[in-house]
C-alpha cells in the first residue's frame, strides 16, 4: 500500500490509462526503445513527453525545462513499466545521481507515501493495476547514465542512449524469483517530438 498506491497514480498519469479497462492509451506512445534487460533484449514502445515548460507570450512558444521517458509493454502475464523521471533538456550526459536529484527537485510525485523515491523506477503489474515488483534507481553507480544524443530535424525525432541499474524495493508472491537487481545496458531509443523542444538556449521575449 505504501508504494503501490502512488505507483498506480503514476501509471495512469504517464500512460493515460483508459477509464474503461485500465489499459494504457496506445496513442501516447511516440517512440521505440531497445535495451538489454539483464542481458536479454527488450524492445518496447515508449512515451517521450514534455514534463515542464515555460510558455512565452504573445506567441505561446514553448521553452522546455524537462522531459519524461516511460517504456511500457506486456510480457505474458505481467506488464512492465520503466519510468526514468525528470530529464533535463541537454545533450550532455546525465548521471543516475543527476536523474534522481532533478526528479526530486522538479516532480511532485517523486516520493511515495513514506517519503522514499518512487521515480525513476521500474515496476511490473498484473492486470494493469495490481503491483507485483518495484525497483528503484541505484544512483551510486558512476557508470550509469542517460543521454539525449541528437535531434533529427528532417524526421523530427529525438535519439538517445542509456545504461542504468535498479535494485529491488518490494515484491509480491506473484514473482517470488524476482532478481535483486536489474541492469539496463546498451539502451537506445528514438521518439517523435517537435523541433521546438530542442531549440535550446532561447529566452522569452520580455516585450
Amino acid at each position: 500500500m505504501k508504494i503501490g498506491y502512488l505507483v498506480l497514480i503514476l501509471v495512469c498519469i504517464f500512460l493515460s490509462c483508459n477509464q474503461e479497462d485500465g489499459e494504457p492509451d496506445m496513442r501516447n506512445f511516440n517512440g521505440e526503445m531497445t535495451v538489454l534487460f539483464n542481458g536479454e533484449e527488450w524492445n518496447s514502445p515508449i512515451s517521450f513527453s514534455l514534463q515542464k515548460q515555460i510558455t512565452c507570450s504573445p506567441n505561446n512558444s514553448i521553452i522546455p525545462l524537462g522531459f519524461g521517458f516511460t517504456a511500457y509493454d506486456e510480457s505474458g502475464y505481467f506488464q512492465r513499466i520503466l519510468d526514468l523521471g525528470f530529464i533535463l533538456p541537454t545533450t550532455e550526459i546525465q548521471s543516475a545521481q543527476e536523474l534522481l536529484k532533478n526528479t526530486s527537485q522538479n516532480d511532485p510525485n517523486f516520493a511515495n507515501t513514506v517519503g522514499q523515491p518512487a521515480r525513476p523506477g521500474y515496476i511490473t503489474t498484473i492486470g494493469y493495476d495490481a503491483i507485483s515488483t518495484v525497483y528503484l534507481l541505484d544512483s551510486e553507480l558512476r557508470e550509469s547514465y542517460f543521454q539525449l544524443t541528437h535531434y533529427d530535424s528532417d524526421k523530427k525525432e529525438i535519439h538517445g542512449v542509456f545504461e542504468l541499474e535498479f535494485f529491488l524495493s518490494s515484491k509480491s508472491s506473484s514473482e517470488p524469483n524476482a532478481p535483486d537487481r536489474i541492469k539496463f545496458t546498451q539502451g537506445k531509443f528514438v521518439a517523435k517530438a517537435p523541433q521546438e523542444w530542442f531549440q535550446w538556449g532561447r529566452e522569452c521575449d520580455p516585450r
